[in-house]
């Protein structure tokens, strides 16, 4: 018996890990938004259980990742104290000042930096694959970047002249609105981008997941934001594309990195070698954090996070000391993740542990220089 055709095209891991954990990830918005659509929703609020699925199971889990590629490493804290200590005291310091002088300029700054963050991990995704794929035109490379960028900024544009039903983190935290003429320009640059960047794949090399990943960012950052104006829609397309790819990438790269003969770290070996108790660890933090925030901040799903309002202090001054410091964790991830996944030097042994065993695959061409991984 003949077995089917095997699969062969640039991957991180394996075709099946990174079609499941990094491509899907972001058609599966897609698919939920057509039955949400079709059920009439597509207006809906995030209801409570969607909200600690998504917002709590993804979005902060994500977050506390970034331990298994820092904090629980004592060879990697060991590299850098002064950033991996100091970035986050700093983070602190800033974000306590701003709420002090006014609470919605912390807001501003953090939305405006986690829309960069957010873009930039795009971005880098699409470099890996490219990576991966031994592409080394700097014509392409630069037209990907552009891709990326104006397939999420030109949205997010669009955004800021006209008020939507959701926001990124609390109402106002976007300046504006901007005056909708700006559009006028903003879109043509959209379509000419898209045909250029279609135009460039017709004749580049085979790369699917390259190309999927480049597909579904401007379909859930279109739907998400321009299409469709819905709270529960927004978080979708907004989470999911973001959350479960990182979760995976730190996750494929713990457990290689656990068997590196350098590393002496029985906890990190325990806790990253195997996927559950990965997940089980960010998932338990990321319950505690938003346990945190609802008790001390929003007090919107006491139910679902053992009624903390009821039992943790309240009060003006605590609310404006909570906001800045719960959001220490994010932040940090915000700006550690544009030092942790170079590939330029700065990291070493990153690139053995991102590709697959048998290396990259590779063109006929000479190999590819390196190339920055998600910030």
């Amino acid at each position: 018996m003949t077995s089917g055709p095997r699969l062969n095209f640039p991957t991180l891991r394996s075709p099946a890990f990174d079609l499941a954990f990094i491509a899907a990830p972001g058609l599966l918005p897609l698919m939920l938004v057509l039955g949400l659509a079709a059920a009439g929703l597509e207006h809906a609020e995030t209801p409570a259980w969607a909200f600690l699925l998504v917002v709590v199971g993804v979005d902060v889990a994500h977050v506390w990742s970034t331990l298994f590629r820092v904090y629980l490493d004592p060879v990697e804290r060991r590299r850098r104290p002064w950033a991996y200590f100091g970035i986050p005291a700093a983070i602190a310091f800033v974000s306590l000042l701003l709420v002090a002088v006014e609470p919605l300029w912390f807001w501003r700054v953090l939305a405006y930096v986690a829309v960069h963050h957010f873009i930039k991990q795009q971005v880098g995704f699409v470099m890996l694959y490219r990576h991966a794929a031994g592409e080394r035109d700097l014509t392409t490379r630069r037209l990907d970047q552009a891709a990326v960028w104006v397939g999420t900024a030109v949205p997010v544009l669009d955004w800021h002249t006209s008020p939507r039903a959701f926001h990124w983190f609390i109402e106002g935290d976007f300046a504006g609105p901007l005056d909708p003429a700006v559009m006028q320009l903003a879109w043509p640059l959209y379509g000419l981008t898209a045909l250029l960047w279609l135009g460039s794949r017709l004749r580049g090399p085979r790369n699917p997941l390259k190309d999927l990943v480049m597909a579904t960012t401007w379909a859930n950052w279109f739907v998400g934001i321009v299409l469709l104006d819905g709270d529960l829609i927004y978080t979708l397309t907004n989470v999911l594309l973001h959350g479960v790819p990182y979760l995976a990438l730190v996750w494929h790269v713990t457990e290689r990195r656990v068997h590196e003969p350098d590393l002496v770290a029985p906890l990190l070996s325990r806790l990253g070698g195997r996927a559950v108790t990965f997940l089980a660890l960010v998932l338990a933090l990321a319950f505690a954090e938003e346990l945190l925030w609802d008790g001390l901040v929003w007090r919107e799903h006491g139910a679902w996070f053992l009624n903390a309002q009821d039992w943790l202090p309240s009060g003006e001054t605590v609310t404006l000391l909570a906001i800045p410091l719960l959001s220490v964790p994010q932040a940090t991830h915000y700006v550690l993740d544009g030092l942790i996944w170079r590939m330029d030097g700065s990291n070493p042994g990153l690139r053995s542990r991102l590709f697959s065993d048998a290396g990259p695959i590779r063109a006929s061409s000479p190999p590819a220089p390196p190339a920055p991984a998600p910030p």
